[in-house]
């Protein structure tokens, strides 16, 4: 509430304010989870006439995130693109992490979509909630595209995007994809972690494969990236 006194007594005092005196108490406050003054202060700028930047939009975005207000992040991104603004990669980490919190995968993904569509390169970390979401959904082919993508996108694959991979296709019972996967992140150097040999067992003890179990836990231990 200080950012916003602060404002009103500089509105009272001086000449009109502009655009940056507003993005930076809308961001104060959007950065505090106080969505609904944030929008607030976002109509009031409209109401003046004056447009607001991307890093305002992306601080009210984030505080519907902090507010679990997932529908009003995609509808705030959405509308980002009408008004001739341009999401940058805050903007969809934040409505797709929204989306996460409440557990809209198919939100989450259209915004995966949408970057891709805008140009928008994802890093790492969209990555591995995209892939979260695909193991909680089960949606083991949209996870192996996704990684298919990200190689695409010259992304690292690590070990966090490969584990999510992994267990989607476990999730649904596509215990040799989740194989393969496993196949791969070693030709990857990458090393497996405890979620990596926890699922490898799990998917073994299912199927009843006792010696292949064995096999596969024996590589496992020996099972060291190359590179530093």
């Amino acid at each position: 509430m200080l950012a916003l006194s602060v404002l009103r007594d500089l509105a009272h005092r001086g000449p009109r304010l502009d655009v940056i005196a507003y993005s930076s108490v809308i961001t104060a406050h959007g950065k505090a989870g106080e969505w609904q003054l944030s929008v607030v202060l976002l109509e009031e700028l409209a109401s003046l006439d004056l447009r607001a930047d991307v890093p305002a939009v992306n601080a009210v975005i984030s505080a519907f995130e902090k507010g679990l207000q997932w529908d009003r992040a995609l509808h705030l991104l959405k509308d980002m693109q009408h008004v001739k603004l341009t999401p940058n990669v805050v903007s969809f980490t934040a409505s797709i992490t929204a989306c996460k919190k409440a557990g809209m995968w198919i939100q989450a993904l259209w915004s995966l979509r949408q970057m891709r569509k805008v140009k928008v390169r994802p890093d790492v970390m969209e990555l591995v909630v995209a892939l979260g979401l695909c193991e909680s959904a089960g949606l083991w082919s949209h996870a192996l595209s996704l990684l298919q993508n990200a190689g695409m996108l010259c992304l690292d694959q690590n070990v966090l995007t490969c584990n999510a991979a992994i267990g989607a296709c476990q999730r649904a019972g596509c215990w040799t994809n989740s194989l393969q996967l496993v196949e791969a992140m070693a030709k990857l150097d990458l090393q497996p972690s405890v979620v990596t040999t926890s699922v490898i067992v799990d998917i073994l003890e299912m199927k009843g494969s006792g010696a292949l179990l064995a096999q596969r836990l024996e590589d496992l231990a020996g099972w060291r990236p190359h590179r530093a």
